[in-house]
């Protein structure tokens, strides 16, 4: 079963989050980025360029809200803080572009953003530990 977190450090401050379930979000995009994953199936392809989409939008400005929740007069949070910015900015950047046509093409595209996802849990699981120096390696997060 998986877990979805309702973002403590957030609702602290008074803003309501909406709760974000990595796992499922990190087993979408691992549909397409494993080793064995090899090529979706034609049909499939759009749905997961559209689910892949969906947990973006939903996660993206999750991830810049709590980063302007973090503390300015931290130095520890400046590092990581700033690199979910920059994360976010080009997600939305990647999320701009259309699917091309072409089998190929868009598997590419799904991949691109698979690997937006990835980068944007990462990033969500260590804006919202306690601090930067006591979450887990990007990519080998325990369920939130």
């Amino acid at each position: 079963m998986t877990q979805a977190t309702d973002h403590p450090t957030a609702a602290a401050e008074g803003d309501r989050l909406p709760p974000i379930d990595v796992p499922a979000m990190r087993a979408s995009a691992r549909r397409l980025l494993s080793g064995d994953a090899g090529d979706p199936a034609p049909d499939e392809v759009p749905v997961m360029i559209s689910t892949l989409r969906g947990h973006l939008e939903l996660i993206t400005p999750v991830v810049e809200r709590v980063a302007a929740l973090k503390p300015d007069d931290d130095r520890g949070w400046t590092v990581p803080v700033n690199c979910a910015i920059i994360a976010a900015a080009d997600t939305r950047r990647t999320m701009r572009v259309e699917t091309p046509s072409g089998r190929e093409s868009a598997v590419r595209h799904a991949r691109r953003l698979a690997r937006r996802l990835n980068a944007m849990c990462d990033h969500f699981q260590t804006l919202v530990s306690d601090h930067p120096e006591t979450s887990d390696q990007p990519g080998e997060h325990p369920e939130v």
